[in-house]
């Protein structure tokens, strides 16, 4: 299902940009379900809201939702679409098992995500490797904090991080970083190794993106784990007891401006 030009990217570069994979209903229909989930109340044991504050001014944002294609039927559609999971199966030369999902919303004066690498916040399962799927659910440009990649550096496994798990500054300088812009619609396929960042949302409006992170089947399925371990260790706001103590090192919270 993918071209040559395209295996290439992923190989060499560590990702793939597909443009206009979803059609511009499906695009209207996905703008949807994302406004309704940035409505969604906070009710405990369901879906995750996580806030950050605002760079602009002292107002509380949201800034991810998570655990939520099984509340919303159609982004439970299109994670598990025939289409999709074909790519995947051809990238792990076997059938992908979904492992996570996420709507960072990167509203207007939304902060930037540092540097860092996924696969060390994976592997907490003992998993050998993952694959990270962006959906746009609306262009991701400059402007409003698209992501960037250092291409290449995907094969060099995990690189020397902070104590914090975000990339060592000297490791950050010493990389060269692409700005990939993408339009609503397109999805844009990527290592879990590959060094990442964004920029804060200068623009008026949101940039939306749903990441679905997804393993090989021979890996197992531990979603549900995933998320249990995740309540435990990094809850939202609105389920945190008294004593947890959030500020070490935390492989729930890489890279994101989460309060």
């Amino acid at each position: 299902m993918l071209t040559e030009e395209q295996i290439y990217a992923w190989t060499h570069l560590g990702f793939i940009l597909i443009p206009k994979f979803y059609s511009t209903e499906t695009i209207a229909q996905m703008q949807m379900s994302a406004d309704n989930i940035d409505r969604w109340p906070e009710i405990k044991g369901k879906w995750m809201r996580y806030y950050e504050q605002s760079n602009t001014c002292n107002e509380k944002l949201l800034c991810r939702v998570e655990n939520f294609i099984d509340y919303d039927k159609l982004f439970h559609q299109l994670l598990y679409e025939t289409r999709l999971l074909g790519i995947l199966s051809e990238l792990f030369n076997e059938s992908p098992t979904l492992f996570k999902e996420k709507i960072n919303f990167k509203k207007s004066g939304g902060n930037g995500f540092a540097p860092h690498q996924d696969a060390p916040a994976f592997s907490i399962f003992g998993q050998k490797y993952h694959i990270n799927v962006m959906i746009c659910i609306d262009n991701s440009t400059v402007s409003n904090g698209c992501i960037e990649f250092a291409p290449g550096r995907h094969k060099e496994g995990v690189l020397p991080q902070e104590t914090n798990g975000d990339l060592r500054s000297d490791i950050v300088n010493s990389l060269d970083w692409v700005l990939v812009e993408c339009n609503a619609g397109d999805i844009l396929i990527f290592d879990s190794f590959i060094p990442h960042k964004s920029g804060a949302n200068n623009s008026t409006k949101s940039r939306r993106a749903l990441y679905a992170t997804y393993n090989a089947q021979s890996d197992g399925d531990r979603r549900r784990d995933y998320y249990q371990e995740k309540r435990k260790y990094f809850p939202p706001e609105y389920e945190r007891v008294v004593g947890l103590d959030l500020r070490g090192p935390n492989p729930f919270n890489l890279g994101n401006p989460i309060k």
